[in-house]
């Protein structure tokens, strides 16, 4: 709310002494002491006045920006931040300021917009840069988030700020291998160890998961998983590791190993339809694990259960739309369930957003050329 006072000291230099900067300097400062008790009447007051006075500096539109705002003036709050960032297109300390605004008014593109623009002016602005990555995470806009990742990874490393942004960009993108990277890149400063286990057991990496889970020990988390997995160990010195810590629990799935790793055993054992089941329960309390998400709705195809797999495919894709790997499977059903014109609309909205390297942009074609001519 305060950061008027650092606007003050930039641009005091120049504008407010070209305008009588006495005199509008004093009126900031009289509104700022107002608007810090809550007295936003008043604040707003001073501000008017100084604006009257100096109608083109942007330090006072800023804070009477703010005042309306809180005063519960969204629209006055955009008149004058917009003033502001038209007068002031490069300061940031304005444009995180009109940023707010927007958000708050529920302008999420135009806040979008502006944000966007910052971060291409200011790649070094950590502030802005964390606030753009959590808006498109906010507006389910993946592939622009994971696209940020190369870019804020040079300019920023691991920084923990953005860790966990990143990696919920990742994870949500499927990118598993990426994912790993980052995890690992900060485990050793970060309580991490656990979601990285999970992480490389979904990449089908169970050797690393398995020697993660056996640094956890005693952990119960970390016993129920290695219980669940020992027996799909490849290495046999790891998996007789493991048996030798006298891990407690079968390896086969049981109600107490969590639901992620009970389906990918029943998947790997080719119990399908116990697998679809876990995985629809799964979805309903942790929707986050998008690969699960393909792989029901794939278990279902292939028992021929098309209504439940359409159903849990266009669940995921409320969630994710227009989410490749998922739309595949989901179109599929769909047109088995003899819900043809959902499946096209569903595969040519995915397309437009596809990239030609997308492992799913072929198949997709494909589905849709059979589709649009029937036999």
């Amino acid at each position: 709310m305060f950061r008027i006072l650092l606007l003050l000291a930039l641009l005091a230099p120049s504008a407010m002494a070209q305008s009588g900067g006495s005199a509008s300097e004093q009126a900031l400062v009289r509104g700022l002491t107002h608007m810090r008790t809550a007295n936003w009447d008043a604040a707003i007051a001073v501000f008017m006045e100084a604006i009257r006075a100096a109608p083109e500096e942007p330090a006072l539109l800023v804070a009477m920006s703010e005042a309306q705002y809180a005063s519960g003036d969204p629209e006055s709050a955009l008149f004058y931040s917009s003033a502001a960032a038209s007068l002031a297109p490069d300061r940031v300390e304005v444009l995180h300021v009109h940023a707010n605004v927007l958000l708050g008014s529920g302008r999420m593109d135009d806040a979008l917009h502006v944000l966007q623009g910052m971060v291409d002016a200011h790649p070094t602005d950590l502030q802005a840069a964390t606030r753009l990555l959590s808006l498109y995470l906010q507006l389910d806009r993946i592939p622009d988030a994971v696209a940020m990742d190369a870019s804020l990874a040079a300019q920023f490393g691991a920084h923990p700020d953005l860790v966990t942004l990143r990696a919920d960009a990742l994870e949500r993108a499927g990118e598993l291998p990426r994912l790993i990277s980052l995890l690992q890149e900060v485990a050793a400063y970060r309580n991490v160890d656990q979601r990285l286990a999970e992480a490389h057991a979904r990449n089908n990496d169970l050797q690393a998961a398995a020697r993660i889970w056996l640094d956890l020990l005693p952990d119960a988390k970390a016993q129920e998983n290695l219980a669940a997995v020992v027996d799909r160990i490849a290495d046999p010195a790891l998996r007789a590791e493991i048996r030798a810590a006298d891990v407690t629990g079968a390896a086969a799935p049981s109600e107490t190993v969590p639901l992620d790793v009970r389906a990918r055993t029943l998947l790997d054992a080719g119990r399908l339809e116990e697998a679809a089941r876990t995985i629809e329960e799964l979805v309903e309390k942790d929707p986050r694990q998008l690969d699960l998400w393909v792989e029901g709705v794939t278990a279902l195809n292939t028992l021929s259960e098309w209504k439940r797999a359409a159903a849990l495919g266009t669940d995921g894709l409320v969630l994710y739309p227009n989410y490749g790997p998922l739309v595949l499977p989901t179109a599929e059903a769909l047109a088995a369930d003899g819900r043809t014109a959902e499946a096209v609309a569903m595969a040519r909205s995915a397309l437009e957003r596809s990239r030609e390297s997308d492992p799913w942009t072929a198949p997709l074609r494909r589905l849709l050329t059979a589709l649009d001519s029937p036999q």
